[in-house]
């Protein structure tokens, strides 16, 4: 991508990049709503299998002292550190 723009407007082409903070989105990131959206965008069937089998089985717990909570299913948001 940078090649690319960097080629672009040494050729004195209209260029533009677009930058989102999704460093909250992936916190709500609905499983179902996400396969479906990757399903439509034609992703392989290989890597959309993948997907849905990391998904399927997201759980959590927490912890506060030495008490720990059950394990469950989280249906929604997307791990992003383990501690």
């Amino acid at each position: 991508f940078l090649i690319q723009f960097l080629q672009n407007l040494d050729k004195g082409k209209m260029t533009g990049a677009a930058f989102f903070d999704l460093s909250k989105a992936f916190d709500t990131v609905d499983h179902s709503l996400l396969l479906d959206k990757l399903k439509h965008l034609g992703i392989d069937t290989c890597v959309l299998l993948w997907f849905k089998s990391y998904l399927a089985n997201l759980q959590m717990s927490t912890s506060v002292g030495s008490s720990l909570s059950p394990l469950r299913h989280i249906p929604i948001g997307m791990p992003q550190k383990v501690f």
